[in-house]
């Protein structure tokens, strides 16, 4: 089921999350919903807070425009820097604020 998008400046993008105890069916289907909604907004990633939900789970598909679908789901995200030094890519436009853009980090 495709979900609504949450938009900037709603105040819940920038609410701290709580992490998922236990992967149950409702989160299952949220990630399914999730995934339907990211491809149909376009995008190429999006954050449980983007669809109204205050919990930790992230779904992304790093495919190119023309490969095959390759769909991930992150639950509990911990971000981990690993580099001192990033090199940006071409912009890419934010779900939930779509008239705004931030570099893409490239390897």
């Amino acid at each position: 089921m495709k979900l609504k998008i949450v938009l900037y400046p709603d105040p819940i993008l920038g609410k701290v999350c709580s992490p998922i105890p236990e992967i149950t069916d409702e989160i299952r289907t949220l990630a399914r919903d999730m995934l339907e909604t990211m491809y149909e907004a376009p995008g190429v990633g999006l954050a449980a807070p983007q669809v109204g939900r205050l919990i930790n789970m992230v779904v992304y598909d790093p495919a190119g425009k023309d490969e095959p679908k390759q769909p991930h789901v992150i639950i509990n995200p911990e971000v981990t820097l690993t580099s001192a030094r990033r090199k940006a890519a071409s912009p890419s436009p934010w779900t939930s604020a779509p008239t705004c853009a931030a570099p893409k980090p490239s390897t």
